[in-house]
């Protein structure tokens, strides 16, 4: 009987495996195409205002990917057990397992297994693979904005752009996207004196780079340049053949920078920001275990209740779980919290509560299976 009941508990674990890891490459897929597609929204509205070209935006795209993996996968995992052992419930399959002595204890034991892989792979990954995903994703933004200039205008529509003065506007009527040539450009710039502003029309333009300085230039041809406060009419007309326009260097893109270090730079450091950066990389990695245990529970439901009737509070504890790791992140940043206590606690917390769900649920059980039926 025993050997029997091993064989069962195999079989059911297998299927359990199976399910969850279904679920979990579905939930995976659903989260990275989401997640891909406000990536690229946002990158686009840079190509469209003319900071990026077209190619680079798939690289861009993959590199966020890479460098989110670590909470794309505890997530994904999270929702897989909930839709995996919540559609159990629903077809009353977890019910004839637990007449075969699979409960949500066996259940949660292959749960922890599963969840012990992801958090090896997200764990190596977050330490070495998501910074160097960071710093490829900044490179490659800084080359192409450096690259791109006025060969990402979009013909007929007015482009901002900064200077040391103020926000600036380029207009061209049309752009040789090969050689980035421009025809009918238009000009706007504010100047150092109050209220002033330089405007120049040119019937073409061409934009090159200063081989020493590495400065961006406009070459502007057979143009006039109009100098003065508007409303006034003390205008300073310049008519000329030939005038360089400098170009300002594109801003840089907004990435933390202790996302781009290296994880050996942080373990070497003593300043607190660095110290709460490395907890940071553990601390998402590390919360697919306690998350994946306290799916477990959470997934329990009636037949008549449906598979989605507990997830909002699940993702709603998914989210005070976050919160509470940037708390706790904040606190070892501060000094608040000691270092070596770093961000464990959040984590003892959690599986403290997962556990506390786990054995309320075993308890409610354990009467039902000694009843008897009445003669």
């Amino acid at each position: 009987m025993r050997e029997g009941g091993a064989g069962r508990a195999v079989i059911l674990d297998r299927y359990l495996a199976r399910e969850i890891g279904t679920n979990w490459v579905g939930a995976a897929l659903v989260l990275t195409l989401i997640f891909a597609g406000q990536q690229v929204v946002r990158i686009l509205d840079r190509v469209v205002s003319g900071e990026l070209k077209g190619p680079v935006v798939l690289d861009l795209v993959g590199y966020t990917l890479l460098g989110n993996l670590t909470i794309l996968l505890p997530f994904a995992l999270y929702l897989a057990i909930l839709l995996g052992i919540g559609r159990l419930y629903r077809d009353s399959e977890m019910a004839a397992m637990a007449a075969c002595g699979y409960g949500e204890l066996q259940a949660a034991r292959t749960v922890g297994a599963f969840a012990l892989v992801v958090t090896v792979v997200s764990l190596v990954w977050g330490l070495w693979g998501a910074p160097w995903a960071e710093r490829s994703f900044q490179q490659t933004w800084e080359a192409a904005s450096r690259t791109t200039g006025v060969a990402g205008l979009t013909p007929g529509a007015f482009n901002e752009f900064s200077t040391r003065d103020g926000k600036g506007v380029l207009y061209a009527e049309g752009v040789e996207r090969d050689t980035g040539e421009l025809t009918g450009v238009f000009i706007r710039t504010p100047t150092a004196e109050e209220r002033g502003e330089s405007v120049v029309v040119a019937a073409a333009g061409r934009q090159f780079r200063d081989p020493v300085s590495g400065r961006r230039f406009l070459e502007l041809e057979d143009g006039t340049r109009y100098e003065g406060e508007p409303g006034r009419g003390d205008y300073r007309v310049t008519a000329f053949q030939r005038q360089r326009v400098h170009l300002p260097a594109p801003d840089p893109v907004a990435v933390d920078d202790l996302d781009t270090l290296p994880t050996a730079a942080l373990m070497a450091s003593d300043d607190p920001e660095y110290r709460a950066e490395f907890h940071w990389r553990l601390a998402i990695p590390l919360s697919t275990l306690p998350l994946a245990l306290l799916a477990v529970p959470l997934a329990r439901t009636s037949p008549r209740q449906g598979r989605y009737s507990r997830l909002f509070t699940a993702l709603l504890l998914f989210m005070l779980y976050g919160n509470l790791m940037g708390l706790a992140r904040g606190w070892v940043e501060s000094g608040r919290v000691p270092e070596p206590v770093g961000l464990w606690w959040v984590h003892a917390l959690v599986l403290v509560l997962a556990g506390a769900m786990l054995a309320a649920g075993q308890r409610l059980r354990q009467p039902r299976q000694g009843r008897r039926r009445p003669a």
